[in-house]
């Protein structure tokens, strides 16, 4: 592995790559590298958590300069020796703010093979049934909230629907502790499958 001292000059004669990405590291602070592509060059940290190798990105030079790269490339790996993984911690301070209407917006954009209907009928379940949590964080909507919600869903609209709405019970749900944000506005926004054969399995 091709090992430099990371300097702004030193970065700006390595050359893109025709294809893929080549990896750099840096002589004297260890974990600290450059990942090269075909247009953008991002500098990195990684280094062991447990048995976990962690990679994490900090940030692209040009935005970054190597000298600011490498202050906040030791910030992260002072924090990773000490057993914190940034890029769980990221995820987790995202999944506290992101609400259901962005989940599900992302959600279907990962989605790509949802047909025209099956979009339709996510969106009509949640605006008509979930429509006072669309803006609420996925982190705030508890799993009491969620057994709830479907207890009035199946005296309102019927127990196979409520189901839909919320896919299963509530017990057993992607709002249990540890889901994805997506996974969990899939589910709750899961497609009456059952009541129609055009409606894709989730």
């Amino acid at each position: 592995m091709n090992k430099y001292k990371l300097t702004k000059s030193q970065v700006d004669k390595i050359p893109f790559t025709a294809s893929g990405q080549k990896i750099y590291m840096d002589r004297d602070l260890p974990g600290f590298g450059i990942r090269v592509g075909r247009d953008v060059k991002s500098y990195f940290v990684q280094r062991h958590i447990g048995r976990k190798n962690v990679r994490v990105t900090v940030g692209r030079h040009g935005i970054l300069t190597a000298e600011q790269a490498r202050k906040d490339a030791l910030e992260l790996l002072v924090r990773m020796t000490r057993g914190e993984n940034p890029n769980e911690t990221k995820r987790q301070a995202y999944a506290a703010t992101i609400t259901l209407s962005e989940a599900l917006a992302e959600y279907l954009l990962a989605r790509k093979e949802l047909r025209p209907f099956t979009i339709k009928i996510y969106h009509h379940l949640i605006e008509h049934y979930l429509e006072d949590w669309v803006d609420k964080p996925i982190a705030s909507i508890t799993p009491n909230m969620v057994a709830q919600r479907h207890l009035r869903l199946g005296v309102e609209i019927g127990g196979h629907t409520a189901n839909n709405v919320m896919r299963e019970h509530p017990s057993a749900s992607p709002f249990r502790e540890g889901s994805t944000t997506i996974c969990r506005a899939g589910s709750i926004s899961s497609t009456l499958r059952d009541q129609s054969a055009v409606v894709e399995n989730t």
